[in-house]
């Protein structure tokens, strides 16, 4: 981890960690928490942290739930051709870009 934020710092350069998570049932099949893999090390050395979730694969809720500057928020994304957008058909990202 040290290695990426020295590599972001000097060269200026955003770096995006993925880290899957899971959820196991509980005794009534209803399914808890998600836990990341790779454990709470990366979610201490993050400063923006974005849960993905969704079942169609050109629909995802995107729920911000660590930055030092805003507070939780939820965020309905698109995701075609040209790249992704949320709900008001504004476009958050294009492939040139």
């Amino acid at each position: 981890m040290n290695k990426l934020h020295r590599l972001a710092v000097t060269k200026k350069i955003a770096v995006v960690i993925t880290n899957h998570a899971t959820s196991q049932p509980d005794e009534n099949l209803r399914y808890g928490i998600a836990k990341p893999f790779g454990g709470s090390i990366i979610s201490h050395a993050s400063r923006y942290i974005i849960n993905l979730a969704g079942k169609a694969s050109s629909s995802l809720r995107a729920t911000l739930t660590k930055s030092p500057i805003k507070g939780p928020q939820t965020l309905q994304i698109f995701i075609d051709d040209c790249g992704f957008y949320d709900a008001r058909n504004t476009y958050i990202a294009e492939e040139n870009d």
